[in-house]
């Protein structure tokens, strides 16, 4: 399997709950208030006003972030502790100011934001950690760090002391003998693992993955990280 450092594409997995929406939406003046606009084929034109924003001072930064002398806004809702003044959007939903990171609106914990860059595929880093979505992964080694698989819901990476896996986090498993199965599966030589989670009981030397969630070794089905109870 080839490995690639931080992969980039034209087309990256949308982040988070965006994804739902569909057609054209952004900020304009509805009776005098400004509001977030969208239409959404399934209930047509929403109208949320923007409360309590100050219509004098309030700008869009984008269709989907807009700010006022006091406050931040994701939609019409304020992102609660968030700094207009040094606010700026990154891509992908995340976004910064001088003191926090945030993504979707809400705090990134832990993360730098004078040292934060956005990866791609839902990972970031800063000076401390690499980030899946906003877990920290906790990464041993920065320097080495380096994507391996990239799947539809999951990422695997490891550094030249560790594996991570982009749901779970850190894989307590044997470094020198650990192989990738696909998006949710891998094996070393003494387990298999379901993102990240040990399988018990497996006949390593014949485990394979059959799906996404499903695998088999010579013996018995698997579904997730347990036997297959579906028969």
């Amino acid at each position: 399997m080839a490995e690639t450092a931080f992969v980039k594409t034209k087309n990256p997995l949308p982040i988070l709950f965006l994804l739902f929406l569909t057609g054209c939406q952004g900020y304009q003046v509805e009776k005098g208030k400004w509001s977030f606009v969208q239409w959404n084929e399934g209930l047509g034109r929403m109208v949320l006003v923007v409360d309590n924003a100050d219509q004098s001072s309030f700008k869009p930064i984008n269709s989907n972030y807009a700010k006022d002398s006091k406050h931040v806004y994701l939609w019409n809702r304020v992102i609660e502790g968030a700094d207009p003044n040094t606010f700026s959007y990154l891509k992908y939903d995340y976004a910064k100011d001088k003191t926090k990171v945030y993504l979707g609106g809400q705090e990134l914990r832990g993360a730098d934001p004078s040292t934060f860059q956005v990866i791609e595929h839902g990972w970031s880093r800063d000076k401390n950690d690499i980030y899946a979505g906003s877990k920290p992964l906790k990464v041993v080694d920065m320097n080495s760090f380096t994507i391996l698989h990239i799947g539809l819901l999951n990422w695997w990476a490891r550094d030249r002391s560790a594996y991570y896996i982009s749901g779970h986090g850190k894989i307590d498993c044997d470094y020198s003998t650990m192989k990738i199965l696909g998006d949710f599966y891998g094996v070393d030589k003494n387990r298999a693992y379901y993102c990240g989670i040990p399988i018990e009981g497996v006949d390593v030397k014949t485990f394979r993955g059959t799906g996404d969630i499903t695998a088999r070794d010579k013996y018995r089905k698997y579904r997730g990280e347990s036997v297959d109870w579906i028969k």
